[in-house]
């Protein structure tokens, strides 16, 4: 039964590389010889003997150096560290939902506390018209929801099909106002990111 010891990384010596570091993972084989891949699960050359195996003092060194760059480049190249590349907020919606002669239409839309638009004059993200199931109308036109083969027909249907997501909440007035809580993920600042890593890499190079 074959067996996975350690893994070492080393600096690419071939200037164009994008990763600037790769690993070598290390394999005990089922005949007791040794040998290693890449991290795409190739193996590299011969099989070897334990005494050509790296110390332990070895490898200590060759993450030492690995970290050393992380810690002055704020770069993981080889995905070490774990570190926050976002952050979660929840986005709120509100859309003025009517039946119109169109159909079941967006007559008018505003986002938290901010100004209401009226239909498409101003575009609505690509996530929100997801969520919504609504085409993106031309220039000025109102948002209308995408017609499915098997999907709903009448507004009564369309009402019915939102109210069931657990992000909605409904308002009681002469025309309905949807109201919709939209969690997303926000990516954090470049420099934020690089700044926990070059922490973190530091207090394991150490």
């Amino acid at each position: 039964m074959e067996a996975l010891l350690f893994d070492m990384p080393y600096p690419c010596d071939i200037r164009r590389c994008a990763g600037r570091w790769h690993k070598d993972i290390y394999w005990m084989y089922e005949d007791g010889t040794y040998g290693t891949c890449d991290q795409d699960g190739n193996h590299d050359g011969e099989p070897f003997g334990a005494e050509d195996l790296p110390t332990v003092a070895e490898q200590d060194a060759a993450w030492g150096r690995y970290y050393e760059y992380v810690a002055e480049t704020g770069e993981d190249p080889l995905h070490e560290i774990y570190v926050s590349y976002g952050y979660k907020v929840v986005e709120l919606w509100t859309f003025d939902i009517a039946n119109s002669i169109l159909g079941t239409v967006i007559r008018r839309w505003c986002r938290g506390r901010g100004p209401w638009h009226q239909g498409g004059r101003v575009s609505l993200p690509d996530h929100v018209l997801e969520f919504m199931l609504l085409d993106r109308p031309r220039e000025g036109r109102l948002y209308r929801f995408t017609q499915y083969e098997d999907g709903p027909t009448t507004h009564e249907e369309w009402c019915a099909l939102i109210r069931e997501s657990p992000e909605v909440t409904w308002g009681v007035q002469r025309s309905a106002l949807c109201h919709v809580r939209l969690p997303r993920t926000r990516p954090r600042k470049a420099s934020a990111v690089q700044r926990d890593l070059k922490r973190i890499a530091r207090r394991r190079g150490r």
